[in-house]
């Protein structure tokens, strides 16, 4: 099933990994070259029969190495491919290459240990997805977003709802996320976060999926695949004290003998896995609140705290932004850059400051008369929803960014942008 949606997530936002597309390439070291047509292509097919050869293979050792290897050339070729589910994809390739190293040894382990990175990820997933829906936005707005199509089908709408009474399940739907994701970490009480989690699962394919609104298709396939890992991976019975196995197999030294009746020690590969999934997974999204780290990779979860990116351009001057923006462009001389990302590589754009800013000046290399700006909404206040705005300009001839903020009132409108004065 890892296999399957993976390729399922890879063919529908195929523009995404491929090089000649509009949207702009960020890497995470400026200048690094992308690989010219037709080797974006091959890449793109190499790692798609990799995956295949995963499914089918029963030694597929080479294959998970081939997926590792492209995906990380990729990560690093592009910020905007850093999407949570090709990371979960990428750790959960890691843990079967992690098995196949360990079917290769004489070492008696407990069943499926090299899962163990994928299964703390997951739980880590949805504790912090939970944590993030604690904010107005979402408790006030996003959350009835959501719920849209269900309103429809009850034949009301959000207007004659209370408010109080949709904050009020806003809040009940984050605990049980939150709650449901915690339960997974606990053998004995895991089989209740699996059941929720499948029905919270399901329910977001009912409200996006085909029968609903039919958005955001490529992170389809990651829930059907969310679903089967929760099964297979947390709703059998613990074999052992996992934890204490983790410690153990942190402080016993290869080759040594374990004491009758102590806990096996895990193996010193998946222990260090685990513990740097922890890392980026576990600690690292307590900085997204602070804007220190990658609200991408911390599962704000249609969560409703991301930023919102608009780019200004003179509409006046031919080629002053891409075809694929001008198509997205909902008001003359100005692009909402998720509207474009998902126009074009049918994937949420990683709308992290430095990504944005580098993206923007892209632009403005392409085309140094577009007068190209960009006004940057950060992720709406915890408790009031409001958002500080921030301008920048490109000027010549560095076309470094420039705060200009000083010189625009902005008068933010969330649903159609932005009014400036001329």
């Amino acid at each position: 099933m890892l296999a399957f949606s993976f390729l399922a997530s890879l063919a529908l936002s195929m523009p995404l990994w491929l090089t000649r597309r509009d949207y702009p390439h960020v890497p995470v070291i400026e200048g690094l070259p992308q690989p010219p047509a037709p080797l974006d292509a091959i890449l793109l097919a190499a790692i798609a029969v990799a995956v295949v050869g995963v499914a089918v293979l029963p030694r597929p050792r080479h294959f998970l190495q081939a997926v590792l290897v492209i995906g990380a050339v990729w990560a690093l070729l592009d910020q905007n491919r850093w999407q949570p589910y090709f990371a979960w994809y990428l750790v959960g390739m890691l843990c079967l290459l992690l098995g196949e190293r360990s079917a290769g040894t004489t070492e008696k382990t407990a069943p499926a240990w090299h899962m163990a990175p994928l299964q703390l990820m997951t739980c880590c997933m949805y504790t912090w997805s939970g944590v993030h829906k604690f904010n107005h936005r979402y408790l006030s707005t996003d959350f009835i977003l959501t719920a849209k199509p269900l309103l429809g089908w009850l034949g009301t709408s959000a207007a004659s709802l209370p408010p109080r009474g949709i904050a009020a399940l806003a809040v009940a739907s984050a605990l049980l996320e939150l709650g449901f994701g915690v339960l997974l970490a606990f053998p004995r009480f895991r089989r209740v976060g699996v059941v929720g989690l499948t029905l919270m699962h399901l329910f977001i394919l009912l409200m996006i999926g085909p029968l609903g609104t039919g958005w955001n298709r490529v992170v389809w396939p990651w829930n059907v695949a969310a679903i089967a890992a929760l099964w297979l991976l947390f709703w059998p019975r613990a074999t052992g004290p996992r934890l204490a196995a983790f410690l153990a197999g942190l402080r016993t030294p290869r080759g040594a003998r374990v004491r009758r009746g102590a806990a096996k020690p895990a193996p010193r590969g998946i222990v260090y896995a685990s513990l740097a999934v922890a890392l980026v997974f576990g600690i690292l999204p307590a900085l997204s609140f602070a804007e220190r780290w990658y609200a991408s990779l911390s599962f704000q979860l249609y969560a409703g705290k991301e930023r919102i990116a608009l780019l200004y351009y003179d509409s006046g001057r031919p080629g002053a932004v891409p075809a694929a923006a001008a198509r997205a462009a909902r008001t003359p001389g100005q692009v909402n850059l998720a509207a474009w990302s998902i126009d074009e590589l049918n994937a949420a754009p990683v709308l992290e400051e430095r990504v944005l800013l580098s993206l923007a000046r892209a632009l403005a290399r392409r085309a140094p008369d577009a007068d190209v700006r960009l006004l940057i909404a950060s992720p709406p206040s915890l408790v009031t929803g409001e958002r500080k705005t921030r301008f920048f300009a490109f000027p010549a001839p560095a076309l470094n960014p420039v705060d200009v903020s000083s010189q625009y009132k902005v008068d933010l409108d969330e649903g159609t942008g932005a009014e400036l004065p001329p």
